[in-house]
């Protein structure tokens, strides 16, 4: 992998990632050129999955923020979210957690997508105040697995998919699948056809 990228700490993000690349390195003769993270500290599995990484030669960017971009054969990829005061939060509640997820667009000729964790209402309002139509993406993970928490009309109205993806294991609210419908946006949710594979 020339890239890993984790999207904020939480389980149901970082998962077994730690095995997955102690096997990509023992068992396939793989390797992973960067790691990329905010460097949200929160517990200590994201700490053992950035030491073994290190220790194999991997580079460390567990600084991500806002305002960075960067080129990756050729993709241009630029960092929305998180910001320098999203690592000091209040509390370590979802929310603040949630928020400080990466937000990350790719660039390839004409073609863009857009993934941004688990973000909720209020940070993607704040998104589209601070960067407005940069944010518009033909392809776009919905926040949050699609929840009730996030993916708001101010949101899809600004960033504007054709196409957006659904990683989630149970099945969506039906408003948001209706809403989904009436602006004539395609929904692939990994709950119902397994691994997804968008060509752009």
């Amino acid at each position: 992998l020339d890239y890993f990228v984790l999207s904020h700490p939480h389980g149901d993000h970082i998962g077994n990632a730690l095995k997955v690349v102690r096997h990509l390195y023992e068992s396939m003769s793989g390797s992973v050129g960067t790691y990329c993270y905010t460097g949200f500290e929160y517990k200590t599995e994201e700490g053992r999955l950035a030491a073994y990484l290190s220790e194999h030669g991997t580079r460390l960017q567990r600084d991500m923020r806002a305002g960075q971009s960067f080129s990756a054969g050729g993709v241009r990829v630029e960092v929305f979210n998180p910001f320098d005061e999203d690592m000091h939060p209040d509390s370590l509640s979802d929310a603040p957690l949630n928020n400080s997820s990466l937000l990350m667009k790719f660039t390839y000729g004409k073609s863009t997508f857009l993934t941004g964790g688990d973000l909720y209402a209020s940070r993607e309002a704040l998104l589209v105040h601070k960067f407005g139509s940069r944010l518009a993406s033909d392809v776009a993970k919905t926040n949050h697995h699609g929840c009730y928490t996030s993916n708001s009309d101010l949101w899809l109205n600004t960033v504007r998919p054709k196409i957006l993806l659904s990683n989630c294991d149970d099945i969506l609210w039906t408003l948001f699948s209706e809403k989904l419908a009436a602006k004539n946006i395609e929904h692939y949710k990994v709950s119902e056809r397994g691994l997804t594979v968008i060509s752009m």
